[in-house]
């Protein structure tokens, strides 16, 4: 049973302000490296310019529960204090999320919790579709996100005005213009791109993806090249994630069972380890947390040691098989 942090104070808006106070948000989703993407983003936001100010954030996860009436119930159980529910409709989950909306309307203690729903961006007919059925569950609120980094603060600067709009029970919808770029942007790779992107995202080197393709390495790496040209990404691990995160892919199993737990970290390693995960380099994680390369290699060297994982998309694999709770989450 997911155990969240909870606060019981509900949030207030600032005279004369824009911003709201203390918001609490439940985000709930299938998929670990978007929860805690959405998560560490929504924490480290400026309270000064933001329309939102998020106090904290509590972590579900659909497949923990027989079904959305348990969840609702888990939500109204340890939620009291909460003023926004994130609904994850990403990674095949839109049927799920459709229903989670539904059983949470039916409890009375959420009459009031704005909900904004979240799901993969889609043409105009699909996109708007998508948007009646959310309307029809009692959700006023649904953005399409597109994590890559050509469209990611354009999409993250919606989710804001969405879960503005769904504080103050309004509706909201982005405009078709973001929706068409988000949606092109994937459909720019082609078919041998989409599925190298799979292999990288396996951990895969590329001389193991040229032998599986039966192409040389010389091509694979040209067309990794294009891969991260065309989605604005740098790394190989930050691939990985941004795969895992759309639901484009999944990891294989860990190498061997090991008894250690994210718990065996320390309050600096988790806060690395969560950023190593949603897809931050060295040098990202060296600008967020104003510490120097050489101690950001340390501490991912003694996260590995300790972890047993012997490369860094090792620990996505690791993540995605003992998802992170927000009491785990810095």
């Amino acid at each position: 049973m997911v155990q969240p942090v909870l606060h019981s104070q509900p949030y207030q808006q600032k005279p004369g302000s824009s911003n709201y106070n203390s918001v609490v948000v439940a985000l709930v989703s299938g998929n670990v490296f978007e929860a805690v993407w959405l998560s560490s983003y929504l924490k480290r936001l400026d309270p000064s310019s933001s329309p939102v100010n998020v106090r904290s954030t509590m972590i579900y996860y659909y497949d923990k529960y027989q079904n959305p009436d348990a969840l609702a119930k888990e939500l109204k159980q340890n939620g009291q204090g909460l003023d926004l529910i994130v609904l994850s409709a990403t990674g095949g989950c839109l049927q799920t999320a459709l229903k989670s909306a539904m059983a949470i309307r039916r409890l009375r203690a959420y009459e009031r919790t704005g909900i904004v729903a979240i799901g993969q961006p889609s043409g105009r007919p699909e996109a708007e579709r998508q948007r009646e059925e959310f309307l029809k569950a009692g959700v006023k609120v649904y953005v399409p996100i597109n994590a890559s980094r050509t469209t990611m603060k354009e999409s993250l600067d919606y989710l804001l005005r969405g879960i503005k709009a769904a504080s103050s029970n309004e509706q909201f919808f982005p405009s078709m213009g973001y929706i068409q770029k988000a949606r092109n942007l994937f459909s720019y790779l082609t078919p041998r791109e989409v599925a190298i992107l799979g292999y990288i995202s396996e951990g895969r080197r590329n001389k193991e993806i040229a032998e599986i393709m039966e192409i040389t390495p010389k091509i694979v790496k040209i067309q990794v090249s294009s891969i991260k040209r065309k989605l604005n990404i740098g790394s190989r691990t930050s691939l990985a994630v941004y795969a895992l995160r759309e639901g484009l892919a999944k990891l294989p199993e860990p190498d061997h069972e090991t008894e250690h737990s994210i718990d065996d970290l320390t309050e600096r390693e988790r806060e690395i380890f969560q950023l190593v995960i949603v897809g931050k380099s060295n040098e990202e994680i060296n600008a967020d947390l104003s510490i120097s390369q050489r101690t950001v290699r340390r501490h991912i060297e003694h996260i590995m040691k300790k972890l047993e994982v012997h490369r860094r998309i090792g620990l996505l694999s690791f993540a995605s098989h003992e998802p992170l709770e927000a009491n785990q989450i810095t």
